[in-house]
């Protein structure tokens, strides 16, 4: 299979979802699929680079921060990725679109889609779904609200990771969302390796954001 992944942010540069694409593009490599990735050029990283089999194509979208993007950044994304992303679709056989996040990648995958026929698919991040991050997209969400509402429903498929994303959802829908599905993230079992119990202490380690959505107060 031959796949087009969008995703604003893509190692070495932002969080968690250009992470589990990393991880899962790999993955798909070692299937004997064939992947490759429209995100975002920052700073000296090359335009254009093949890693582990997977294809990187890096598009000028005016992203200035190596972490979190501002909210203008990824309104960069969606306006100079799709005629480089549709130019890659022209010029070679794909199978399948892939959004990371509703919100931007989600928005650029419709648009592909509309102009090519191919279907998309889509998982979510948490803060590209209303209600997740309020304090940092509560107006994006309102003023995208009713294109959100058809990125979400013209997808062949919406995964998130958790029964609480889910809930967000079907609440932003005001019912059910017959395309969506729940795949929890998954680990490699090889690379956890415990150490003797003799040798262990009681700690654990917790990466995240501090705010209530990332649930410390319980682990605490």
């Amino acid at each position: 299979m031959r796949i087009l992944a969008l995703i604003h942010e893509y190692p070495p540069i932002g969080g968690g979802a250009g992470m589990v694409l990393d991880a899962l593009s790999k993955e798909l490599v070692k299937l004997g699929h064939e992947i490759d990735i429209v995100t975002a050029l920052y700073q000296d990283l090359p335009e254009h680079e093949t890693l582990d089999g997977v294809q990187i194509h890096r598009v000028p979208c005016g992203r200035k921060r190596q972490i979190a993007p501002f909210v203008r950044e990824l309104w960069g994304y969606v306006h100079a990725t799709p005629g480089y992303a549709l130019s890659l679709l022209q010029s070679d056989d794909y199978d399948l679109i892939y959004g990371t996040c509703i919100l931007p990648g989600g928005l650029v995958a419709r648009k592909l889609h509309r102009k090519t026929g191919l279907p998309y698919v889509l998982t979510t991040s948490g803060s590209d779904v209303p209600g997740h991050n309020p304090k940092k997209f509560a107006f994006a969400h309102r003023l995208m609200a009713p294109i959100w509402r058809r990125v979400v429903t013209e997808a062949a498929a919406v995964t998130c990771q958790s029964e609480y994303l889910a809930g967000r959802i079907r609440a932003a829908f005001g019912g059910p969302v017959p395309n969506l599905h729940i795949i929890p993230n998954g680990i490699d079992p090889e690379s956890i390796k415990p150490r003797p119990m003799d040798e262990r202490e009681k700690r654990i380690l917790a990466v995240g954001r501090i705010e209530e959505a990332k649930g410390y107060q319980y682990l605490i």
